[in-house]
């Protein structure tokens, strides 16, 4: 996988209906697998500027994925990337880079971190308002290398994560 240019769009309600109109066929393709699929990265926060691409979630009862599931992606429009670095997750890219998609088997710890990450910065507008000058910042920085921005608003995110985290623990008990 090669960098792209990094080019943050204004927040849209079309994100949201383009995640669920793709829910669906995410899961007749994945069909029995399937327990639950979320919205989650930048596009899934209302009110903050992000890349035109959408991340979605789909937690299936196992992986890796059967052979039969990644030819149907294929069909779909996907590119199949295996883990791409985090163990037990399936990676898939729609081939014009629309959609990203991270599939995980049930109970694994990427899912919570993820989830969390959205529900905080969704219940803290201004955290979220923080994140997206540090996306904006990153974005100058390194307008044509995705994976440079990426690396560079990290370290916010990771604190991010810490703060949703225990946020979640408090706020649910």
């Amino acid at each position: 996988m090669k960098p792209s240019k990094v080019s943050l769009h204004p927040y849209s309600s079309e994100f949201r209906k383009k995640y669920e109109k793709e829910v669906p066929l995410l899961r007749s393709v994945v069909q029995d697998l399937f327990l639950h699929c979320y919205h989650i990265g930048s596009t899934a926060i209302p009110h903050i500027r992000a890349k035109p691409i959408l991340d979605v979630l789909l937690v299936v009862k196992e992986t890796p994925l059967p052979e039969d599931v990644l030819v149907h992606f294929e069909k779909l429009g996907y590119q199949y990337y295996s883990e791409l670095g985090i163990a037990g997750r399936e990676f898939f890219k729609r081939n014009d880079n629309s959609i990203h998609l991270h599939i995980y088997p049930k109970e694994h710890p990427e899912i919570q971190r993820h989830i969390y990450f959205c529900e905080y910065m969704i219940a803290h507008p201004e955290k979220a308002q923080e994140y997206e000058r540090v996306k904006e910042e990153c974005a100058q920085k390194y307008p044509d290398n995705s994976f440079a921005y990426a690396d560079a608003k990290s370290p916010f995110i990771r604190k991010m994560e810490q703060e949703a985290a225990l946020w979640k623990e408090t706020t649910c008990e």
